[in-house]
């Protein structure tokens, strides 16, 4: 058996002050128009998570909302407040709760966290875009893995496979 994860970095935000909470931040136009590029590719390539489980801060919903938009219908979402600059360790606990009937999940997320996630899910697959991905993981990149696990829960010990690694500057998109 297999499950399918995507892990999506939020999109491009404001700069934050300090009189600013960070949580607060929101997407910037150029970041509005990363999600819409990068949900209409991910509707394309069949990607079809039965649930999100998405950070709690604002860049992340609105990330989430402007991939939505390119769907048909909204996608069942779990906010989880943890999720919010998890360490890769801390995102795979929160991954391992997932129920079994669930074979497709994306994770909405933070750097340095999602990036490492990455990093240490890309076991095998295609090693250009592992090492694409190794350089760099920008703002509003998704990465889909192939997980041969029967269950969420065996996670960290299953065998993965970065089947694609996309961004919008990478899917041609020139955004000003």
């Amino acid at each position: 058996m297999q499950k399918t994860l995507i892990l999506l970095r939020h999109a491009k935000t404001e700069a934050g002050s300090s009189h600013q909470d960070d949580q607060s931040r929101k997407l910037i136009e150029r970041g509005l128009k990363a999600t819409r590029i990068v949900g209409s590719y991910m509707r394309k390539n069949c990607m079809q998570p039965q649930l999100v489980l998405c950070s709690t801060a604002i860049r992340t919903t609105e990330t989430l909302l402007g991939i939505e938009h390119e769907y048909a219908a909204p996608l069942p979402v779990k906010y989880i407040e943890k999720l919010y600059l998890a360490s890769a360790a801390e995102m795979l606990n929160i991954i391992a709760t997932a129920t079994d009937d669930i074979s497709e999940l994306l994770v909405i997320g933070h750097n340095p966290g999602i990036h490492e996630l990455c990093m240490k899910l890309a076991k095998s697959g295609d090693e250009a875009l592992i090492d694409r991905m190794a350089i760099k993981f920008p703002t509003c990149a998704v990465a889909r893995f192939i997980c041969h696990t029967p269950d969420w829960a065996t996670i960290r010990d299953a065998r993965t496979e970065l089947v694609s690694f996309v961004s919008p500057k990478m899917l041609g998109q020139v955004i000003v």
